[in-house]
């Protein structure tokens, strides 16, 4: 049971808290205040390294982020914050600044259909080519939850299919995500949207039940690299079956788009597949991919 607390010692903490909260307030609206020249920049160096273009209606968004940087670094205006990614000392900022910027919302078997698609007419058809193995990229992975939720189901196709084979690569911009991916475990909250037989099969509760981990029969097939889909190195397999890059295109204007589908097409096989977000359209853009069902597209 809680304590009463005397009322002076409750007015003294009240007012306590209003200024500590004030101050905070104020020092939070400072490190949000930008020139327009200032977030000019920021929108410059962030589109020159990862092709997000951020506009005007982002600018608070933006901010906001940023912020969490200049905190980090004990800096009080975004200028200061500039002043430093312009300088050498500053090119490991870069990165940071990056991982704030980017959006990284993601969940276990997100957009369902594109999980029956490849069960049901990619590996289901009698007439698919059987090549070994299954090669497979997830090309904006995030935290994981998507190559992880591949790999659940290419598993379920080695329990029915002898011989069966696969490999995947997941990529992506941010280091901190790509941290969180290679450690296999998530809270357990976010199992509800992982079904219950293949939580059985490839997830591994902790003692106290709060968290799990991916199982190593999974994790040790899927190669995790930090990568810039518009600087891939020249190494990088060009012999995909399929390829998973949802809900990365809605943060470039058309010319990015249509550069990244053609180096994202360069990397498919003949025959092979493309996975973008529903929330995505090719509509407009110059492609050879030929539209067999919405977000999804077969190299001819």
């Amino acid at each position: 049971m809680f304590k009463k607390t005397q009322k002076s010692d409750s007015s003294t903490g009240s007012n306590a808290e209003r200024s500590v909260a004030g101050l905070n307030l104020s020092a939070s609206l400072h490190r949000s205040q930008a020139s327009d020249e200032d977030f000019a920049f920021i929108r410059e160096i962030v589109y020159k390294l990862s092709r997000i273009s951020l506009g005007p209606q982002k600018r608070t968004m933006v901010l906001s982020r940023v912020a969490r940087r200049m905190r980090a670094l004990s800096l009080s205006t975004v200028k200061e914050y500039c002043e430093l990614i312009k300088k050498p000392v500053g090119a490991s900022e870069l990165s940071s600044l990056i991982d704030v910027v980017s959006t990284n919302h993601t969940y276990f078997f997100r957009e369902s259909k594109h999980f029956d698609y490849m069960m049901k007419t990619m590996l289901g058809s009698a007439n698919r080519r059987r090549s070994k193995p299954f090669k497979v990229w997830s090309a904006a992975c995030s935290s994981g939850e998507e190559p992880y939720s591949l790999g659940m189901m290419l598993m379920e196709q080695c329990r029915i299919e002898l011989g069966f084979d696969w490999s995947m690569e997941a990529t992506d911009i941010s280091s901190i995500v790509l941290d969180k991916a290679k450690s296999a475990i998530y809270p357990d909250s976010v199992l509800a949207r992982v079904p219950e037989a293949l939580t059985q099969r490839y997830c591994k509760l902790d003692a106290s039940g709060t968290s799990f981990a991916i199982k190593p029969e999974i994790v040790k097939r899927v190669r995790f690299h930090q990568l810039n889909l518009f600087e891939i190195p020249s190494h990088f397999p060009a012999d995909f079956d399929l390829i998973v890059c949802r809900n990365v295109m809605i943060y470039f204007d058309r010319p990015t788009r249509e550069q990244l589908i053609r180096s994202l097409t360069y990397r498919l096989k003949p025959g092979g597949t493309l996975f973008v977000g529903h929330s995505e359209s090719l509509s407009g853009l110059d492609y050879s991919l030929k539209m067999v069902k919405p977000a999804i597209y077969i190299k001819g």
